[in-house]
């Protein structure tokens, strides 16, 4: 029976023998199961899944209520660059043009 349908959880508390087949995706019985117990097998598989996705759900919306980032606003206040005063120029520009490999003018 394909494990998509049937979790190895509800055989367990069914107490029904099995084997995992060499494909992962199914898992082997070893008796006939009836079409009424395979209903009933589905289902508490469904339940199963549906309770353990509600409670990632809540983990993952409880997480997100701890950070209190809704009290911020969603804008930060940035200060104007202030504006240079004309640079006045080094008293020995040849200096510096010959320290960075560059010819003279």
């Amino acid at each position: 029976m394909a494990r998509r349908h049937l979790s190895l959880e509800t055989l367990r508390v069914y107490d029904i023998d099995y084997v995992l087949d060499q494909d992962p995706e199914y898992v082997l019985i070893k008796r006939w199961v009836p079409e009424p117990e395979q209903d009933i097998l589905w289902r508490h598989t469904r339940v199963i899944r549906e309770q353990r996705n509600s409670k990632l759900v809540l983990a993952i919306e409880d997480g997100k209520k701890k950070h209190h980032h809704h009290l911020e606003p969603e804008f930060e206040w940035v200060r104007r660059k202030e504006r240079r005063k004309s640079r006045s120029r080094s008293p020995a520009p040849a200096i510096l043009t010959y320290l960075a490999g560059g010819r003279p003018a």
